[in-house]
């Protein structure tokens, strides 16, 4: 499975302090909570673009400033996704994603540790994100590729695939 991300651009989602912590399980009926965009997310992914390099996941998101020191998996979801189908997807009971966006030009990006949300965000250009229903690891290799386009633009633009890691 392939995860494309081509700039990043985002909004932050933080797991409400009234129902949750980043170590509590999530129960039926709790909620997440739509925060705003952390300063730092873009660079390291703007950077790896231009330098045409590879790096691991989880290497460019520790060098983004996020608060996420541990996770396993990455799930994008976008906007028009039912929230049926984001808790059925990570595997979590009827959580409310509260303030979360439905237009279909926003992805929701979801860290999970061991089962458990530990931070999510609204991606608000639709540039990058994982393919449906799938995720991606720490481990995953991000690799700029180049995309010829042809008329009327006849040029080339580079964008990162992530893979989904081990």
């Amino acid at each position: 499975m392939q995860i494309r991300w081509k700039i990043i651009s985002t909004l932050i989602l933080s797991i409400s302090t009234t129902t949750l912590t980043g170590c509590d399980l999530l129960n039926t009926g709790e909620s997440v909570a739509v925060a705003s965009e952390p300063v730092g997310w873009d660079a390291p992914f703007s950077q790896l673009l231009v330098s045409h390099d590879s790096s691991r996941l989880g290497d460019l998101v520790r060098n983004t400033g996020i608060p996420v020191e541990k996770w396993d998996k990455l799930y994008s979801f976008t906007g028009d996704a039912s929230p049926e189908r984001v808790n059925d997807t990570i595997g979590i009971g009827e959580i409310e994603w509260v303030n979360r966006s439905r237009s279909t030009e926003v992805t929701m990006h979801v860290f999970v540790s061991n089962g458990t949300i530990v931070y999510a965000f609204n991606d608000q250009q639709p540039r990058n994100g994982s393919t449906s229903n799938a995720f991606s690891t720490p481990t995953a290799m991000v690799t700029p590729r180049a995309i010829e386009r042809g008329y009327p633009t006849n040029d080339t633009i580079w964008v990162l695939d992530i893979g989904a890691g081990e």
